[in-house]
């Protein structure tokens, strides 16, 4: 089909899955902003000045990442329980516009927490329009990183019941245990490259970086530039080449 059929059925997917489930289910932004707002009280209480501001910018990737752990669930919900997944392998819907389409849904609910994230990074430290546009790109390449690693995953489910436990491990392991919230400089040196086996360390470095809360040499920002873009070509090429789009 062509390009124009392809683009509406993202959009349709947008708001039946994103805007109209988010009408209806209003309390879920409150599951979504509360544990990134909860770090960033406890950050409040402990250090305003110092820690605070790291505090935002992890809890900016920290939203963003949640899109993909609800990608994950989601998508394989609506294989395994719904069966519909098979019923968008047998139309003319492409596999990219599927998952584009779940994406850009998953990213409807984060949007309004985000949007109150950049209001309080606005009053924590003074930032510049292209600072801010530096960080709603890093967003954006977080999202289609984290969304096409959780519906690659998500294709790998046999049973609904194995999803929580494995999905709650995975995402917290690359966005709660790595320096998200706080300075990557608190890691010992010689131990410093185990957080970049996550890849939410390089958005965060660069968004702390963009902010001016790190000040690294530009090698170090190109490193991190670097790292983002291949972890992001390298999820999405993997969600496109090696899901499991098709039932064996």
């Amino acid at each position: 089909m062509n390009l124009r059929y392809q683009l509406m059925s993202v959009g349709r997917f947008l708001y039946i899955n994103g805007l109209l489930s988010l009408k209806r289910q209003t309390m879920m932004l409150v599951s979504i902003s509360l544990a990134p707002f909860t770090f960033i009280y406890f950050l409040y209480l402990v250090s305003p000045r110092t820690e605070l501001p790291f505090g935002v910018v992890g809890a900016i990737i920290f939203t963003t990442v949640f899109t993909g752990n609800a990608m994950l669930n989601d998508a394989a919900y609506y294989r395994i329980e719904h069966r519909i997944q098979e019923l968008y392998v047998a139309s003319p819907i492409r596999s990219f516009t599927y998952v584009a389409g779940l994406a850009s849904s998953e990213l409807a609910f984060t949007l309004p927490p985000l949007v109150v994230l950049f209001a309080i990074l606005l009053t924590v430290i003074p930032v510049t329009p292209v600072q801010v546009l530096f960080m709603v790109l890093v967003v954006l390449l977080t999202w289609i990183m984290a969304a096409s690693l959780g519906f690659m995953v998500s294709s790998f489910f046999k049973e609904f019941r194995e999803i929580w436990p494995i999905a709650s491990l995975l995402f917290n392991a690359i966005s709660v245990i790595p320096p998200i919230f706080y300075p990557i400089t608190v890691i010992p040196a010689g131990i410093r490259w185990i957080a970049y086996i996550a890849p939410t360390t390089y958005a965060s470095q660069l968004g702390d970086n963009a902010l001016g809360l790190l000040h690294n040499p530009p090698s170090a920002i190109y490193t991190n530039v670097l790292g983002l873009l291949l972890s992001t070509l390298v999820f999405v090429g993997v969600a496109a080449y090696f899901t499991r789009w098709r039932e064996k």
